[in-house]
């Protein structure tokens, strides 16, 4: 199956699908994320040129919390409108390092989430996390950037887990 989307007139973008194949961005023949090897956290220098679709953006959160010390777990909860069929965590900028879900949860009768354990925190996994959400075919607008804070001290002795002076 072919699929063409229409980003501006005079323009398509286009990918090959086969039904019910899932493939990374940009490696496969399954449906193809709109990411830019330039896709950074700072939300000016997203290039809004290589969104497909016309989702509303999911919501990306962190469990604990963002701030995080050195080698501790941390679960990234992306959320997005009922019917989400599989969600796109991309952990690194510069790069297609990614993680799918599809076992998606349903939240009351409005919303979707999946849930990406990450096992210890590291440089790789805390620079700019965004989610993506696939429904009808097309992939949603980008999440808000979700900058995880490394620590080497344990936050949760610190009161409303704030860093020391030079801590980072």
């Amino acid at each position: 199956m072919k699929v063409e989307i229409h980003r501006n007139p005079g323009r398509t973008a286009s990918w090959r699908t086969r039904p019910g194949q899932w493939d990374p961005p940009l490696l496969g023949s399954g449906p193809q994320l709109p990411l830019s090897p330039h896709l950074h956290c700072s939300s000016a220098r997203i290039l809004l040129s290589h969104l497909l679709g016309a989702l509303p953006r999911p919501s990306i959160t962190a469990e604990p919390g963002p701030v995080v010390p050195w080698g501790q777990p941390v679960t990234i909860v992306c959320q997005g409108p009922a019917g989400a069929e599989t969600f796109h965590l991309q952990y690194k900028e510069n790069t297609h390092k990614y993680k799918d879900e599809s076992n998606t949860i349903q939240i009351g009768p409005h919303q979707t989430a999946a849930r990406f354990p990450i096992a210890a925190v590291s440089e790789d996994t805390a620079r700019c996390n965004r989610c993506f959400y696939y429904q009808r075919g097309i992939w949603s607008e980008p999440s808000e950037a979700l900058e995880l804070v490394l620590t080497d001290e344990d936050v949760s002795a610190l009161p409303s887990g704030k860093l020391r002076a030079g801590s980072t």
